[in-house]
């Protein structure tokens, strides 16, 4: 069973965070996993959105200091999650460069 860290009826400030009885990787982990199930549903919305000949959309989600990839084969039909994570400034080199080849044509 998940560990549940936020509860989904409850109103939480920043100072909040803080007070949880739980790791701060846990936090964020729990975090990205929802960022990266939020992002896996924009991507496939944005298929049926727009008319393009891009076979794969990509996307990205970021806590600020942390970020980390998705994409969306449009033939397939499959989200595929990138396991790595990017840190702000340690990773900042590749995580421009994943950036750039993004915005390539």
């Amino acid at each position: 069973m998940p560990k549940v860290i936020i509860q989904p009826d409850q109103s939480y400030t920043f100072a909040d965070y803080f007070k949880l009885n739980f790791a701060p990787q846990d936090i964020l982990a729990y975090f990205l996993e929802r960022g990266f199930v939020q992002l896996a549903i924009e991507l496939i919305a944005l298929d049926q959105w727009i008319d393009s000949e891009q076979s794969v959309l990509q996307g990205a989600i970021s806590t600020g200091n942390i970020w980390q990839f998705g994409q969306f084969d449009r033939q397939s039909r499959e989200v595929t999650q990138d396991l790595d994570l990017y840190r702000v400034p340690a990773d900042l080199e590749n995580l421009l460069q994943i950036l750039v080849r993004i915005l390539e044509p």
